[in-house]
């Protein structure tokens, strides 16, 4: 959480060491939280709490995961998804499914290509306004919103 001006937002870290943390935040033109972020100067101070929560993974528990994210909420799966494969001693496999509204909203591009470098994870951006066919490499790209029978698609429910 951060905390700034009287006002607080749940953000996930996308890199943090002892004595620094880096968020991925999407700012918005209008958006009075924004505003403030995007006036921020070093060596100004900022309010964090957390993290919050008490998910757990143990290692090889599953053959398979399978994520979902929207938008920036990437940012919570990548890290679940980059700890399991960069981890020798783990088989299970991530397909990580992400929904976007076009390309260049898609966070951590560069990071989930290196992702799709391993033979445990691969990786499926649905964007649904798309105009122009793309390919990225590593990453499968969908035409089209993520929506409710494509979820079961993926789980396999009919």
């Amino acid at each position: 959480m951060l905390h700034l001006h009287d006002i607080t937002k749940p953000f996930t870290p996308i890199f943090f060491t002892d004595d620094c943390i880096e968020f991925l935040i999407r700012l918005y033109p209008n958006g009075k939280f924004s505003q403030y972020l995007k006036n921020i100067k070093i060596g100004d101070i900022i309010h964090v709490r957390g993290p919050y929560g008490n998910f757990k993974y143990e290692s090889n528990s599953f053959q398979t995961i399978i994520m979902f994210s929207m938008g920036s909420g990437i940012t919570a799966v990548y890290h679940i998804a980059k700890s399991i494969v960069e981890n020798e001693l783990e088989e299970t496999k991530i397909h990580l499914i992400g929904g976007f509204k076009n390309i260049l909203q898609i966070p951590l591009k560069k990071e989930l290509q290196t992702l799709s470098d391993y033979w445990n994870f691969k990786c499926t951006l649905h964007i649904s306004q798309m105009q122009n066919v793309c390919n990225i490499h590593g990453i499968n790209i969908k035409s089209g919103r993520l929506d409710k029978n494509q979820f079961l698609k993926y789980l396999k429910i009919k």
